[in-house]
């Protein structure tokens, strides 16, 4: 996100403008070096005493005092909708407070639309306006316009203004994803993406600015439900046509404003003129010396009035401004508007002038210039040199006609076509960026690449090209995925990402000419980068959609079902996630493909485990290791150790859980795989937890995130933070536990992961509980308990009520704290998990002291402390402190020596017997 004009950067500059040292100015406000440090460094806001200290100290009116301190603490004043007065543009909390953007940066700056950024500003701050639409010409701007009225209200909005590009988005069905994917909003499953967004915004002060709208028109009136529904949203749209919604206000961008070529002013005053201003900056950057003369000036004017003014159109000619003075290119610009005036009649005038300014362009380039051009429209999202070498190449298009479809493409660029790529950059109708790896990547401006497209149709060569096109983004995608499990991750899954937009295009195309085998070969390929990466929703919806629209019962389809599974189950949809295991499992044993059986297996194991089937789950998972082992299959044999380790784990046999973790890990990173380095990481972390080894706890946690962060799979790093959470509440750091739980939870919130939100509330509640703040923790119980018998997770269903019987326990409510312990009791019993029973055993020795039953109470204590030192597991600090303080309280009722006695009484009792005598416990 950027962070425009944060307070710790103005304070530090306002620090050394004053000569001060970070020490000096703590010590004058009164606070440690490190609060300034903080401060200063962005991790951390100012408290109210320090900020008004800090006003003090730098003189700040006291009438701006109330809107610099909210400025300072991020809490938007009362009156921060107002606009903010022009003598006060230097004073940064005259602006409100600065909110979280994502807002691209600009490296030009926007000219001549001062009038018109203020206009929307002022609509956009009114409280009865929600819906503004930026409506235009091709060219005339709406985009950048609409990027600094954003940035200039940065201020105004407190949850954050969030620019969402839809300029490569061409299904309806994907804008409210593709906003929620902006967002960093995941979707579970259970509602529409519309249905998603409403809920995640329902309280959100925030500005959405959604760009290029005009092709996905059938999606507006969805807007009007989630402006309904959430009433401090705003929309700010980008659109060649209104969109004609209740309560839209549109707002008409006008083109630059120009000069009279009849009654032209001088030159210093003609020169203030926008649409002249632009030309003359952008012909300076290519030519230094280039200036406004007498001489040239009546060029220049008539240049920009034949261009009407369109920013984009003046821009493509300033572009040529490199080899033709003013009158020249007025003469070729003449020419080429008295040629093309007779554009579509149906277009807009301004877009007749557009195309012809394009048309201009494209007539200077070569034949093999211009064919080029017209190729490499078929791109949406720019690409890089590998796929214009394959799809774009010399005599591309006649060597295609002898190749089949799922054959891979050359790649091969030959000179003839880098030394065209560059004339197309240098002439402007191409951009150049920086991609995966410094690699370079083309764009093209989507005007440019509507017009490309257009004469890509004129020459019959589109659906050849397209063909190209999928050919190619089928073979990256089964080239990166086969390169997946090793150490090039995080380079490969970001070569995917910036191809994202090609592999929906290919995957469309596909789809709509019946190449079902190549669609779900593509989707196959992406299915592990769509489950990394977060896309779940989407890369479901693309699986499910071509496993429809075929039967034929290949290896292929087998592979497409097995990762409609793995989606399905990611989204908790245990139903869906079996079926589609079963459907690949059968494929896999009918052609005898024994490493998808194994995959498959694995799967499967992980969906039982999942839903506290651990019988079924280590059945799979043994199966799918002896099958990795015949195979050699060494990735496949760390996915089943691990799945073996988690239930080993679960069951409270951790020292087994601990072999097989390591074992695992060893094996992944011998393979330098970094995804499954992480996983096992994590789940070592989580079996050295319930050891008591928290130096190796901590460790794993710490290293596992830096994976997940890398890798920026959010999932992962949110499930390190909440362990982490848990290392530091374990330790009794509870401010440092608070923080790693909250941002936890934060995370798991945007993702819609329903497990991790329950799991991130348990372990709040077990901090609440920590710090004697029963309500409290018994309200993240519930909520945490709510989610958990909604995706039917037993065990954590019994944790959770093991937890509530604590809480209940501790406010004298025995006979529900009882009951409590029976019902958790009851589920560890069918999960076979010693731990959770000994757990509940001690819960309910605590109730039967309370109940007037000391002796009932001891021999519990000891069975339970007995269970738990065979197991080796240490307990969670909230419930060591329950324990600790129960058995206390029967020690001193019954003396040591009895207490002892009978606690080794329970020590040597039958489990049969241990239950009896907990579901005796009477009033």
């Amino acid at each position: 996100m950027n962070d425009h004009g944060s307070f710790g950067s103005w304070l530090k500059q306002q620090r050394k403008t004053a000569g001060l040292t970070q020490g000096e100015l703590a010590r004058r406000i009164g606070c440690a070096l490190i609060t300034i440090q903080k401060i200063e460094a962005g991790e951390r806001r100012p408290s109210v005493q320090i900020a008004q200290r800090l006003a003090e100290r730098l003189e700040i009116a006291p009438d701006e005092r109330p809107a610099f301190l909210a400025w300072a603490r991020r809490e938007p004043p009362a009156d921060h909708r107002a606009q903010p007065a022009e003598s006060n543009r230097q004073a940064p909390w005259q602006h409100g407070y600065c909110a979280r953007n994502n807002l691209p940066m600009p490296l030009t700056p926007l000219i001549g639309r001062e009038r018109e950024v203020a206009a929307v500003r002022i609509l956009l701050l009114r409280d009865s306006v929600r819906l503004v639409t930026l409506s235009g010409a091709p060219g005339i701007g709406k985009t950048r316009l609409g990027i600094q009225v954003a940035s200039e209200l940065l201020g105004a909005f407190g949850d954050g203004v969030f620019f969402v590009a839809l300029a490569t988005i061409f299904d309806p069905a994907l804008v409210a994803a593709t906003i929620a994917q902006t967002l960093n909003i995941r979707e579970d499953g259970k509602g529409s993406s519309w249905d998603v967004l409403r809920d995640a915004l329902r309280n959100k002060h925030m500005l959405l600015v959604l760009d290029n709208f005009e092709q996905v028109l059938s999606a507006a009136p969805p807007l009007v439900e989630l402006l309904v529904s959430c009433p401090r949203l705003k929309l700010l749209i980008t659109s060649r046509a209104v969109l004609h919604l209740s309560g839209e206000h549109e707002f008409i961008v006008p083109p630059l404003a120009l000069p009279d070529p009849g009654r032209l002013p001088p030159v210093a005053a003609l020169a203030r003129y926008a649409a002249v201003d632009l030309f003359v900056q952008r012909t300076q950057a290519l030519r230094p010396d280039f200036t406004l003369t007498e001489a040239n000036a009546p060029a220049v004017a008539e240049i920009c009035v034949r261009l009407d003014g369109l920013p984009l159109a003046i821009e493509l000619a300033a572009a040529r401004s490199k080899l033709f003075a003013p009158q020249a290119l007025l003469t070729r610009l003449t020419s080429r508007l008295k040629l093309l005036t007779g554009g579509a009649h149906d277009l807009p005038a301004r877009q007749q002038t557009l195309r012809s300014t394009i048309d201009w362009s494209y007539d200077l380039l070569d034949e093999s210039e211009q064919a080029l051009f017209r190729q490499l429209g078929i791109f949406v999202g720019g690409c890089t040199l590998d796929a214009v070498g394959a799809i774009c190449g010399s005599q591309r298009l006649d060597r295609a006609q002898g190749g089949h479809l799922l054959d891979p493409p050359s790649s091969l660029l030959s000179s003839q076509v880098l030394d065209r790529l560059t004339s197309l950059v240098d002439r402007s109708l191409l951009r150049q960026a920086e991609g995966v790896a410094g690699e370079p990547r083309f764009f093209m401006l989507e005007t440019s690449r509507e017009y490309a497209l257009d004469r890509l149709a004129a020459h019959g060569e589109t659906d050849d090209l397209r063909q190209q096109h999928a050919r190619f983004f089928l073979a990256l995608a089964e080239h990166v995925e086969l390169r997946l499990h090793g150490s090039d991750q995080v380079l490969l899954l970001d070569r995917l990402e910036q191809d994202h937009d090609n592999m929906r295009t290919a995957l469309v195309w596909l789809l709509e000419s019946r190449h079902m085998e190549a669609g779900l070969r593509l989707a196959g390929a992406l299915g592990r980068f769509w489950s990394v990466r977060g896309y779940v929703t989407e890369g479901r919806g693309w699986l499910e959609k071509l496993l429809a629209e075929t039967s034929e019962q290949t290896l292929v389809r087998a592979k497409a079902l097995h990762w409609a599974g793995v989606l399905a189950s990611r989204q908790v949809d245990y139903a869906a996630a079996q079926t589609h295991y079963a459907r690949s499992l059968a494929l896999y044993r009918q052609h005898c493909n024994r490493q998808g059986i194994a995959a498959v297996l694995t799967g499967l194991g992980e969906l039982a485990h999942g839903q506290g089937d651990y019988r079924a789950a280590r059945q799979c998972f043994e199966e799918s290791l002896a099958l990795c082992r015949e195979l050699d299959d060494t990735w496949g044999v760390t996915r089943a150790l691990s799945g073996l380790g988690a239930i080993s784990r679960d069951t409270g046999d951790n020292v087994t859980a601990r072999a097989l973790f390591e074992e695992s890990l060893a094996l992944c990173r011998a393979l330098d795989d970094t995804w499954g380095i992480a996983r096992l990481l994590y789940r070592l972390g989580s079996a050295a937890y319930y050891l008591g080894d928290h130096a190796l706890e901590y460790a794993c946690y710490q290293e596992s995130l830096g994976i997940w962060q890398a890798l920026g799979d959010k999932s992962g790093m949110a499930a390190s933070l909440h362990n982490l959470g848990r290392v530091a509440l374990n330790e009794g750091d509870y401010v440092a536990g608070h923080a790693r739980l909250t941002e936890s939870l934060a995370l798991y919130q945007e993702l819609g992961d329903k497990k991790g939100i329950a799991v991130a509330l348990t372990n709040l509640g077990e901090l609440a509980r920590s710090l004697g703040n029963d309500a409290q923790a018994a309200a993240y119980y519930e909520e945490g308990l709510a989610l958990y018998r909604e995706m039917a997770d037993k065990w954590r269903i019994a944790i959770s009520l093991h937890n509530l019987g604590h809480v209940a326990h501790h406010q004298d409510d025995h006979r529900r704290a009882a009951t409590l312990f029976h019902e958790s009791l009851a589920v560890y019993r069918t999960l076979e998990n010693r731990v959770g029973i000994a757990m509940c055993l001690a819960g309910l020795a605590g109730v039967a002291g309370t109940r007037g039953q000391p002796e009932r109470a001891a021999r519990l204590f000891g069975a339970a402390e007995e269970m738990l030192n065979a197991s080796g597991e240490s307990m969670y600090i909230s419930d060591r402190i329950e324990y600790e303080r129960n058995k206390a309280t029967i020690r001193d009722q019954l003396g040591s020596v009895i207490f002892e006695s009978l606690c080794s009484q329970g020590r040597t009792m039958p489990l049969a017997d241990l239950i009896a005598e907990a579901l005796r416990i009477e009033d």
